[in-house]
């Protein structure tokens, strides 16, 4: 007899990331541990689970229950939650770089000054462009080391993740192009791809983006 039945990691990996507890113990609930330990008790009868993936990548979970009384889940309903499943996954994704529309702050008494040399690295900073600079991490709950988390999310090709990471580093287009034995119009190319996929206008308006936003600084 199992314990448990399409735990979430499972469904991450399945070529559907969907399943109801009903189907996967063939009507018989009691087979499950968690329906005995934990649906029954709380007074419900089936489950269904998704994981929300889009394109190879898990953005949440999705659980959906049935009390006690009403109809266990039927496989269309599955079928259908299925169908939403890239849907939600990816509002999930666009929604994970969106600044809050409200934010409460303390008023500055002075104005925040952050100098940068021309690699855009930091020369000097007072305490009020720190504290924004935490805010603004703190808003977006991301650590400093999510990069390519900020790449996949804004669907960076392959070689775009490297001209990137280049030009974090402060590359120009003739180093890139000869580091990466393109010509300096593809490179040209590919920074334009990245700006629009970004939503930025400028190298600086880039780099200034990943520091301040997504923590790359």
């Amino acid at each position: 007899m199992r314990a448990d039945y399409f735990p979430y990691h499972q469904l991450v990996k399945a070529v559907d990331p969907t399943a109801s507890l009903s189907a996967a113990t063939e009507g018989k609930l009691t087979r499950s541990a968690r329906f005995r330990n934990v649906l029954s008790p709380a007074g419900f009868t089936d489950e269904l689970r998704a994981a929300l993936m889009y394109k190879g990548a898990c953005w949440g979970y999705l659980t959906l229950y049935r009390r006690f009384g009403q109809p266990l889940f039927t496989e269309e309903e599955r079928v259908f939650l299925s169908s939403l499943v890239p849907v939600i996954a990816l509002r999930l994704r666009q929604s994970s770089f969106a600044m809050p529309e409200k934010v409460e702050t303390e008023p500055e008494t002075e104005i925040g000054i952050l100098v940068l040399d021309e690699r855009l690295r930091i020369l000097s900073i007072n305490g009020t462009a720190e504290r924004w600079l935490a805010r603004l991490r703190e808003w977006e709950n991301i650590e400093r080391d999510t990069l390519r988390f900020m790449a996949e999310a804004c669907e960076l090709s392959a070689r775009e993740k490297q001209i990137l990471h280049a030009l974090i580093k402060g590359m120009s287009t003739k180093a890139l192009a000869q580091s990466l034995h393109i010509s300096a119009y593809t490179v040209q190319d590919h920074i334009k791809s990245i700006f629009l996929k970004t939503g930025v206008t400028s190298r600086g308006e880039l780099i200034w983006r990943l520091f301040s936003r997504f923590g790359a600084g």
